[in-house]
This record gives structure tokens, C-alpha cells and sequence, in this order.
């Protein structure tokens, strides 16, 4: 078995500076970081291979280079970085075209497609939950989303997915897309060897410019979407932020304001 996990890199939003407009300003030297719902998609690849230790993960960036050695010093056999030159500021639906391309490249290489790509419902800074539908859309294979969990099945995989009101089993044959909402598993830390490993190593680039014609509708992505405006939304007045950098700390500020308020 063959696991393929998408990751999108973006800034840390802890670094993030408050701002009316457009709610988060971030600095350029703001560290890059994994998208949280990546995260626990990666975690779910890991776990899925905790259950079979022959399967292999590749990890796949769309110019998040950052975000793969950080991944890859967690868990995976390959990283591949995809660069992008020729399609300047792609939308969610032209980078979902992009990752597709990209995947097709790599199948093509391998001989087989990857029996499951792992992706997050949707990205930490723009949410748009576009780009994974996009890529399973663009591949012509079942996607299922509001994943928690995912376990081998003898024809393909078992996914538990939130729902409103509890968790549904679905069954779903290979191969096919993984969009992930959340985990039920701490997420895994790094190990020093790997993270050495990731550091030091040669990252194989993927040109997605050259592997899409000219006339490709990914290069077209202001004919699909256009942004009109970027706000944040209207604070309340009586609203409060916490500010502590401890969990504790946070947690009985928290309590404080709360009891202030009667509300316990």
C-alpha cells in the first residue's frame, strides 16, 4: 500500500499581529508551519502505517518547503516539493489542479496509484475547503471528508467521519482522497535522527508549470475566483482577548472573567 499526504504550509498564527481589517497580520520572518488539519492527516498516514509497516508515505508541498522537512521528521519515506513559477498566486481550485498534476507525475513514475491521499478538510489561514475536492475531483476518485480516522479494509479503507450528532462508518475501495477534519491521537513529535535527516536532505522538485499545457484551465484560476475584499469579522465590544501564553495561565484567566460575568 501507497499513502500520499498533501501538506500546505503557512505561518505560524501565533505570530500572528491583531489587525481590523483583515484580523491577522503576519511578519516576514514569521516561522512556517504546517496547516493544522495537514497535521492530523499526517498523523493519520502514520498511523495507518503503524497498523501496516509495509506501506510507504510520500509527502507532497505546493512550494512548502518548510512545512516537508518539518513533516518528514515526523514520518514518510519521500518528500517531494512542488514548485510553481509559471502560475503566480494560484487560487485553492488552480492549486487543487496543480497538486493533481503533480500526483499524476508521480504515479506515472511509480507505475500504480497511491492507494490513499491524505489531505485537510481545509487550510488554517484561508479556509476555503476547496483544494482537496479539487484534487479528488481532478483525479476521478471518491473523496470522503470529516475524517477522524481511517483503518485497512480488505478492499480499501474504513473511515470514521464526523457528523452532526455523532460518527459515521464509511467504507470506501482504492484508490481515493482523505480529507481530514481532526484526531483522535496526539499528534507525534519529531525524533532527533529525522529531524537531522530533514535538515540535510535533497528535496526532488516538481516543476507543476511543465506537466500542465499552456492553455490548462489551472493558469485561468481569475476566470473562477476573485477576491472582492478581505475583512475581519466585527468585534463585539464587550469582547475580551486572552492573551497568556501558558495553558494554565489562560485557563484560569479564563474562569475569572467568567465568574466576573456570573456566568458560573
Amino acid at each position: 500500500m501507497n499513502l500520499l499526504v498533501c501538506l500546505k504550509q503557512i505561518p505560524d498564527l501565533s505570530a500572528g499581529i491583531p489587525d481590523a481589517e483583515v484580523g491577522l497580520r503576519f511578519p516576514e520572518e514569521a516561522p512556517q508551519v504546517v496547516s493544522t488539519l495537514d497535521g492530523y492527516a499526517l498523523e493519520g498516514a502514520a498511523l495507518l502505517q503503524d497498523q501496516d509497516p509495509s506501506c510507504a508515505i510520500t509527502l507532497l508541498s505546493l512550494d512548502g518547503e518548510s512545512a516537508l522537512r518539518d513533516a518528514f521528521s515526523v514520518v514518510g519515506e519521500e518528500a517531494v516539493l512542488v514548485r510553481a513559477p509559471s502560475v503566480p498566486q494560484p487560487d485553492p481550485v488552480a492549486k487543487g489542479m496543480l497538486l493533481a498534476a503533480a500526483v499524476r507525475e508521480l504515479e506515472s513514475r511509480q507505475g500504480k496509484p497511491f492507494d490513499l491521499i491524505l489531505c485537510g478538510q481545509q487550510s488554517a489561514d484561508l479556509g476555503s475547503g476547496l483544494c482537496g475536492p479539487v484534487l479528488a475531483c481532478q483525479l476521478g476518485r471518491p473523496a470522503v471528508g470529516n475524517v477522524l480516522q481511517a483503518h485497512w479494509a480488505q478492499a480499501g479503507f474504513r473511515f470514521q467521519c464526523q457528523v452532526e450528532g455523532g460518527v459515521q462508518q464509511v467504507d470506501v475501495d482504492t484508490p481515493c482522497v482523505a480529507l481530514y477534519t481532526r484526531s483522535d491521537h496526539v499528534l507525534r513529535y519529531p525524533t532527533i535522527l529525522r529531524r537531522m535527516q530533514a535538515s540535510e536532505m535533497e528535496l526532488p522538485v516538481l516543476d507543476a508549470g511543465a506537466l500542465l499545457q499552456p492553455d490548462s484551465s489551472a493558469y485561468q484560476y481569475e476566470r473562477r475566483m476573485r477576491t472582492i475584499r478581505v475583512f475581519a469579522p466585527r468585534q463585539k465590544a464587550d469582547a475580551v482577548r486572552i492573551r497568556a501564553d501558558i495553558g494554565e495561565t489562560a485557563a484560569l484567566e479564563l474562569l475569572s472573567l467568567l465568574e466576573r460575568a456570573k456566568a458560573l
